[in-house]
C-alpha cells in the first residue's frame, strides 16, 4: 500500500488545450538544396561552356524553426515506434521495473533538445508515466497523487509536473505483470527521434486485468516537436479516483498544455496520437558557400568563377535554441578541360597504386613498360624497375594530360651490432644498425618505431630485435635481426660477521672476512682496496666497508660491514664568548664525539638560570641574572652508561647593564637647528648610539648633523629634512659592547607655511592703477600675513586683500607665519600695461541669440570715453553716447535698423593723452 500521502498541485499554471482532427503528419526535416545557372540538359549540377566564366548558385531555404516559448496541441494519426525495443531504463539499484514511485538514472540524449526555451542534453524517466528534464530528481521519489485538473488551488506542484512531459502521468506499478520501461534512438541527424516507452504497466493496487497502460513519448531532433502515443489507457476509479494527466509543463509550472479532456480526469484512450508543436518566434537561416579556397559567398546566392571543374558546398545555419546546420554540395563543370592526373606517382619497385582523373572516358598508357606498367582501363600503376616513365591519360580528339612516374629501388637490409650486458647494467648506448631511415621492431611483435631502443637488462637471457631501413624515396628493405645478451647478476657475498665493535685504542683488531668468490673490498667512499681491511681503533665512530663478488665477469651488489669504535670521553664545552652582558643568554653544549649510552650533568653557580633544557641534557641555554663577577660552570660527560666520564670547566665574566637618557625640543620647523644631548647616564657607559626613527643618526636621511662633539654622547647640532613625527632614541654601551635599553623621545617637524599667492583679477592682464585682488594660497587658524609694499594695501593681516598697482614695475611680497612660528616668504613681480589699444569687430548680428548681438569697443584697463557715435551711409547719427562702457544694439529710437554698412567715431583718454579712432561695421540680420 502507498506510504506517501496524496498531495494536491499548487501554483497558478496556464492551461492551454487545442484539439485538431488532423491526418498523420511527418515531422519536417530541415534540408537545403542548391541549384545554379547555366546548365546543360542531361548533365548534373552546373556546366560552364567555353567562354562562360561564371555561374550563379542559389540555395533553397530549409523549413522554418519556431522557438519553444509556446506550443500548440494537435491530434495526429496513431503511428507509434516499438514499445519494447531499445535499452532498459535503470535506477541506482537496478531496472526501474523493480521499483515503484521512483525516478531512474539520468539518460543522456543523443542530441540537444529545447523545452520551454531551454536546451537540455539529458532526461530522467519516472515509473508513473512521466519524463523530467530536471537531472536533480534522478533516483528520487516520483510523486503519484492527482487531486483533479491542473492547476490545483493553493498547493505546490510536485516534481512529477515541474519541467516534465506527462505521457500520461498516473499511479503505475511496473514491478509486476511483465512491464518494461525502455528508451531508444531512431533516424539520422539532424532529424533523429528519442523514444521513451512505458509498456504493459499495471495500475496500482487491485486494478482488474486488462487495465494495463502502454504509451510513449517521442522527442524530435531540430524541430523540438513532442509526440505522445497512447496505445491504451483504462481508468480504475478504485485508486486515486482513476485520475490521469496528459501534457507538458515548464519548470516554474506557469505554462501547461494538455489535450482536451485529459487533465486530471478519468479519461480512456486507445490508439491516440498527440503532437505538441513549438509556436514561438521563427528563427531565420544564414548561408555560407565554400570551395577549395575557402568561403566564396555568404548570401542565399553566390557567384563563382572556377577554371576547372569544382565542387562547392552551401551550409545553412539556424540560430534557434539548439541550433541546426545542414549542407549540400553542387558541382560546377568546366567543359573542354582535361583534369590532371591524381594519385601517387613516386613509388617503390613492386608496389601498385591507382591513378585517376576527374575527366571520364579516357585511356591510360606508359611510355616505358619496362620501368612501369599501367592498366589502360583502370589506371592501376605498377613499378617494375627503378627509373622513370611518362604516364598519359587520353580522352581522344587531341585531349590528354601527362605525368611522370618515378620507380625507386628497394634498399638492402641493415646490419645490426650485437650487444652483451650484465643484469641491471645501464646500457652505454642504444642499439645501432648500419643504414639510413632505420625502423626498429621488438622484442616480440611490436609496431615499428624510429628511435633506436636501449637494451632491457632487468631479465637475464637473449633478446632478439629487428630493423629495416628506408631509402630517401620511402622504400623499405626486408628486416634484419640482432641479439642482446644479458648475463645474470650473482648474489652478494655474506660477511662474517656483518656488525663489529671495539673500544677506542684496542690493538687486537683482525681483518674482515666474507664468503664468496673473486671478492673485492671497498671503503666507505667506494674506493676498491687491495685486500680485506683491518679496522683502526684510534678514531671513534662507526665505519662501513663493503664487499662484492664477481661471477662470469658480472659483479654482485655490495654487502656492508659496520665496525663501531667506542671512545673514552675527550671533549670541551662549546660556548660563544667569555664576557657576557647582564640578563643575556648563552647556549652551552657538549662538544665531542658521539657516545654509546651517553650521560651529562651541568653544575652552574648561583645567579644563573637554566631557561632551556635540563641539567642532564647535552646542551642547555642559561641566563646570567647577576653581575658580581666571574661564573664557573662545570660539565661531566660519560659514555657506556657512566663507565667512562670526564669533567671540564669554563669561566664567564658578567658585565652590568648600563643606562642613558636624552632630551630634545618637542616642536621645530623644517630646517631649524636643534641641540641633541644627554640628560643622565650610568658610570659604566663607554659609548653611545643615537637613532632617528630606528636608523642610526649618521645614516638617517631625515637628519643633517651640523656640529658634533668628539664624545659619542654629544652634544650635537642637527637639522631635519623630513616632515612629521620622529622618534629619537639613545643607547649606551658598556664593556664588551653590552647595550642599555633604548631610551626614546619624540618631536614633530613642521613644514614651512605656503607663502605663495595669486592675483584674482577679472581681466586677462593687469593695467596701470588697477585695483587688484591678491589671495594667499595658505589659509588657517592663527596664521599671520604681512603684505608689502605697505602703501599698496590698507589691511596687512588678511589672506585676501585689495591693492592698487601704482608703479610700472611692482614687487609684491607676502610673509606667512604659522602657529608654531614657522615663517615663509614669496614675491611676485607685476608689470602693468597702459592698455590704450581699442579694437572693433567688423560685423555684428543683433538677432537676440546672445551671440554678437551688440557692437562695442574692445579694450583692457581703465578708459574714459568722451564720445562714441554711429552714423548710417547718409550721414544720419543713429547712436551716440559718452558712457564708459558704450555699446550699440543696432536700433535707432527703438526701431531696428536695416542691414548694411555703418560708420563709427570714438574719442577717449588713456595714459595721459587723448586718442581718436574711426571705421565701419556691417550689420547682419
Amino acid at each position: 500500500m502507498k506510504k506517501f500521502c496524496l498531495q494536491s498541485l499548487g501554483l497558478l499554471i496556464m492551461a492551454v488545450a487545442m484539439h485538431c482532427n488532423a491526418f498523420a503528419q511527418s515531422v519536417p526535416c530541415p534540408t537545403v538544396t542548391a541549384t545554379g545557372v547555366p546548365t546543360v540538359s542531361g548533365t548534373p549540377g552546373v556546366v560552364l561552356p567555353c567562354g562562360v566564366p561564371s555561374a550563379t548558385l542559389t540555395a533553397t531555404p530549409p523549413v522554418t524553426l519556431a522557438a519553444t516559448t509556446t506550443y500548440s496541441v494537435t491530434s495526429i494519426v496513431y503511428a507509434p515506434f516499438s514499445f519494447t525495443g531499445g535499452t532498459d531504463a535503470t535506477s541506482g539499484a537496478g531496472l526501474l521495473t523493480t521499483w515503484d514511485d521512483r525516478y531512474g538514472n539520468v539518460i543522456p540524449l543523443p542530441f540537444t533538445f529545447c523545452y520551454f526555451g531551454n536546451p537540455f542534453t539529458s532526461v530522467v524517466m519516472g515509473t508513473n508515466g512521466n519524463m523530467s528534464f530536471n537531472a536533480a530528481v534522478a533516483n528520487s521519489y516520483d510523486p503519484w497523487p492527482i487531486s483533479g485538473p491542473l492547476p490545483a488551488s493553493g498547493v505546490a506542484q510536485p516534481t512529477a509536473v515541474q519541467n516534465c512531459i506527462l505521457a500520461p502521468w498516473q499511479d503505475l506499478l511496473p514491478t509486476s505483470g511483465g512491464a518494461t520501461l525502455k528508451y531508444a534512438v531512431y533516424g539520422t541527424a539532424p532529424c533523429r527521434q528519442f523514444v521513451a516507452s512505458w509498456n504493459n504497466c499495471k495500475l496500482f493496487v487491485s486494478a482488474p486485468p486488462g487495465s494495463e497502460a502502454t504509451y510513449q513519448v517521442v522527442l524530435h531532433e531540430t524541430s523540438n516537436i513532442i509526440d505522445i502515443n497512447i496505445q491504451k489507457r483504462v481508468p480504475y476509479t478504485g485508486w486515486n479516483n482513476g485520475y490521469a494527466v496528459t501534457g507538458i509543463c515548464n519548470a516554474t509550472t506557469t505554462l501547461f498544455y494538455t489535450p482536451p479532456g485529459q487533465n486530471g480526469t478519468t479519461f480512456s484512450a486507445t490508439n491516440e496520437g498527440w503532437r505538441f508543436t513549438p509556436t514561438g518566434a521563427a528563427s531565420g537561416w544564414t548561408y555560407t558557400w565554400t570551395g577549395p579556397t575557402g568561403v566564396v559567398g555568404t548570401g542565399i546566392t553566390a557567384v563563382v568563377s572556377p577554371t576547372i571543374t569544382t565542387t562547392y558546398t552551401v551550409t545553412a545555419t539556424s540560430a534557434a535554441c539548439a541550433g541546426a546546420t545542414v549542407t549540400t554540395p553542387i558541382t560546377v563543370t568546366v567543359a573542354g578541360y582535361v583534369y590532371p592526373i591524381t594519385g601517387t606517382l613516386s613509388m617503390c619497385k613492386g608496389v601498385s597504386n591507382t591513378l585517376s582523373s576527374m575527366s571520364i572516358g579516357g585511356t591510360w598508357s606508359s611510355s616505358n613498360p619496362s620501368i612501369a606498367t599501367i592498366n589502360g582501363a583502370t589506371g592501376v600503376l605498377t613499378g617494375v624497375n627503378a627509373g622513370t616513365a611518362t604516364i598519359t591519360y587520353d580522352l581522344g580528339a587531341g585531349c590528354f594530360t601527362t605525368a611522370v612516374a618515378t620507380i625507386n629501388p628497394i634498399p638492402a637490409p641493415p646490419a645490426i651490432t650485437p650487444q652483451v650486458y650484465c643484469q641491471y647494467e645501464l646500457p652505454s648506448s642504444a642499439l645501432s644498425a648500419a643504414g639510413s631511415g632505420i625502423t626498429w621492431y621488438g622484442p616480440g611483435v611490436t609496431v615499428g618505431y624510429t628511435t633506436a631502443p636501449y637494451a632491457v637488462t632487468t631479465v637475464p637471457g637473449v633478446t632478439t630485435y629487428y630493423a629495416t631501413q628506408t631509402s630517401a624515396f620511402g622504400c623499405t628493405s626486408d628486416s634484419a635481426s640482432g641479439t642482446v645478451t644479458v648475463k645474470p647478476k650473482p648474489a652478494p657475498p655474506v660477511p662474517t660477521p656483518a656488525e663489529l665493535s671495539y673500544c677506542q685504542f684496542f690493538n687486537g683488531a683482525i681483518a674482515l672476512t666474507a664468503s664468496g668468490s673473486n671478492l673485492t673490498w671497498y671503503n666507505a667512499t667506494g674506493t676498491a682496496l687491495g685486500s680485506a681491511p683491518i679496522p683502526a681503533t684510534t678514531f671513534v665512530g662507526t665505519t662501513t666497508w663493503f664487499v662484492e663478488q664477481k661471477v662470469d665477469g658480472c659483479p654482485s651488489d655490495k654487502a656492508p660491514v659496520n665496525v663501531t669504535i667506542i671512545f673514552k670521553p675527550d671533549f670541551d664545552i662549546k660556548f660563544s664568548r667569555t664576557t657576557i652582558c647582564q640578563f643575556d643568554t648563552m647556549r652551552l653544549s657538549y662538544n665531542g664525539p658521539a657516545m654509546v649510552g651517553p650521560g651529562y650533568f651541568w653544575d652552574i653557580p648561583f645567579g644563573m638560570t637554566i631557561v632551556e633544557g635540563l641539567r642532564t641534557d647535552s646542551s642547555i641555554v642559561v641566563r646570567f641574572d647577576t653581575a658580581w663577577g666571574a661564573h664557573t660552570i662545570y660539565l661531566t660527560a660519560s659514555n657506556l652508561n657512566g663507565q667512562c666520564f670526564t669533567t671540564e670547566r669554563i669561566d664567564i665574566k658578567v658585565v652590568p647593564e648600563p643606562a642613558a637618557h636624552a632630551y630634545i625640543k618637542r616642536d621645530i620647523c623644517i630646517g631649524d637647528t636643534v641641540t641633541l644631548a644627554l640628560t643622565n647616564h650610568t658610570d659604566n657607559s663607554l659609548t653611545y648610539a643615537w637613532l632617528v626613527d630606528d636608523t642610526l643618526l649618521a645614516n638617517s636621511a631625515a637628519v643633517n648633523v651640523i656640529t658634533a662633539s668628539s664624545n659619542s654622547g654629544g652634544p650635537k647640532k642637527i637639522t631635519f629634512n623630513i616632515l612629521g613625527q620622529h622618534i629619537i632614541k639613545v643607547q649606551t654601551f658598556a664593556e664588551g659592547g653590552c647595550p642599555s635599553k633604548l631610551a626614546p623621545d619624540s618631536l614633530y617637524v613642521h613644514a614651512l607655511p605656503d607663502a605663495t599667492f595669486k592675483i584674482k583679477s577679472i581681466r586677462n592682464k593687469v593695467c596701470l592703477e588697477d585695483s587688484v585682488l591678491f589671495s594667499a594660497n595658505a589659509t588657517g587658524d592663527n596664521y599671520a600675513y604681512l603684505w608689502t609694499p605697505e602703501h599698496y594695501f590698507h589691511n596687512v593681516n588678511d589672506p585676501e586683500i585689495w591693492g592698487r598697482v601704482e608703479n610700472v614695475r611692482s614687487i609684491v611680497t607676502l610673509t606667512v607665519t604659522d602657529p608654531f612660528g614657522c615663517e615663509a616668504r614669496s614675491a611676485l613681480e607685476i608689470n602693468p600695461e597702459t592698455c590704450c589699444t581699442v579694437t572693433f569687430p567688423s560685423a555684428f548680428s543683433p538677432n537676440g541669440d546672445s551671440r554678437n548681438d551688440v557692437f562695442k569697443p574692445l579694450f583692457a584697463g581703465y578708459h574714459r570715453f568722451q564720445m562714441f557715435r554711429i552714423t548710417n551711409r547718409w550721414g544720419q547719427t543713429v547712436f551716440e553716447t559718452t558712457n564708459s562702457n558704450p555699446s550699440w544694439d543696432g536700433s535707432y529710437n527703438g526701431v531696428p535698423q536695416d542691414m548694411g554698412v555703418y560708420f563709427f567715431y570714438i574719442k577717449y583718454d588713456c595714459g595721459g593723452k587723448t586718442l581718436e579712432d574711426k571705421g565701419d561695421v556691417t550689420l547682419v540680420r
